[in-house]
């Protein structure tokens, strides 16, 4: 497809230009940093071509160019701007009735502007552009007949549903005039969290951990991983999605009366539980596809962790992301540096 269409060829150049740009080694930087803005340039300009012609609204070629475009944009804004393409990505999906149930190029520029949305809505502090009032993943009575992707895109449309609720609920002046999103309660949400994870094949979960390996008086004798337990899944999908599940409670109990009031020894417990498995499973490896969403788990893991080794062990992990895939996840390290040191 991108070989007869320019635009779509110039998406596709200026993105991998950029993420080549941010993983070392890979030849001079600063000349593909000026192709990629280049390719990126070209890119705009011609969509500004597509967008005025009523036949190519809403095709195959606008939205992958579109999404591959925020992708470019995820990885190099950064400040006061970040994420704001999303919006208008988020109107394009809108016009066109766009929706998670979709397959093919429509349902695959949803679910990666989903993604793209959780990390920008959550570092901007903001609800969700497009939440359940627009679309929502239809009911079923079992996963069986659906794919791990399919699940895991489910569990990742709750996490969007909890950020929406953790900031409205952070925000005690806030100025979002849209009563629907408070009628999603912290209850509800932990109810949809436990009605997926009931419903989970045998495939989605763990087939393989380990002990963390004997102490040690230096730490510095071998990698830190091997001092926290490692658990293992089949599929990526399958691990993503129970850091996902877990952030979520996490989220949960940090922002709602969620967890019972009359047992906050349970609750400790519980919120314990879910941080212990994020950065457990973001331990044993995690794939790159995914990566970006496994560190903002961490993240929200890390708001409640305490321990000196477990802290450190998940500033490398966020900032492995970035080393490997070059998208800026360094900013959320530093967060919570300062958020520790407070």
């Amino acid at each position: 497809m991108a070989l007869h269409c320019p635009m779509l060829l110039h998406s596709c150049l200026a993105a991998s230009a950029k993420q080549l740009s941010r993983v070392p080694p890979h030849g001079n930087t600063s000349v593909q940093e000026k192709y990629s803005f280049f390719y990126y340039q070209q890119a705009l300009r011609e969509m500004g071509t597509f967008l005025v012609e009523p036949h190519y609204s809403g095709s195959d070629e606008l939205l992958a160019s579109s999404i591959i475009l925020s992708t470019y944009e995820i990885i190099d804004v950064a400040g006061e701007s970040f994420g704001s393409h999303l919006k208008g990505i988020a109107s394009l999906i809108q016009s066109h009735g766009i929706h998670g149930d979709e397959t093919g190029i429509r349902g695959a520029t949803y679910w990666t502007w989903y993604r793209h949305e959780v990390w920008a809505a959550f570092q901007s502090g903001r609800p969700m552009f497009l939440d359940e009032r627009y679309w929502q993943p239809r009911l079923l009575a079992s996963f069986a007949h659906i794919s791990m992707r399919e699940i895991a895109n489910r569990v990742l449309f709750i996490f969007g549903q909890c950020i929406t609720h953790s900031v409205l609920r952070s925000k005690t002046n806030h100025s979002d005039n849209r009563p629907h999103a408070q009628t999603i309660s912290p209850s509800e949400l932990d109810r949809a969290l436990e009605d997926w994870k009931e419903k989970l094949p045998p495939s989605m979960m763990p087939f393989c951990s380990r002990d963390p390996g004997p102490p040690t008086t230096n730490t510095y004798e071998r990698d830190l991983s091997y001092m926290f337990p490692f658990i293992w899944f089949a599929y990526p999908e399958s691990a993503v999605s129970h850091q996902l599940y877990h952030a979520s409670k996490i989220l949960l109990s940090l922002h709602g009366p969620c967890a019972s009031a009359t047992d906050p020894l349970q609750a400790r417990r519980e919120l314990d539980k879910s941080r212990k498995e994020v950065l457990t499973i973001a331990n044993s490896g995690i794939n790159e596809a995914w990566g970006l969403i496994s560190t903002q788990c961490l993240y929200i893991a890390g708001l409640v962790t305490e321990g000196i080794l477990e802290r450190q062990r998940t500033i490398e992990l966020i900032e492995a992301c970035q080393t490997k895939t070059g998208r800026h996840t360094t900013c959320i390290s530093d967060q919570l540096r300062k958020f520790w040191a407070e």
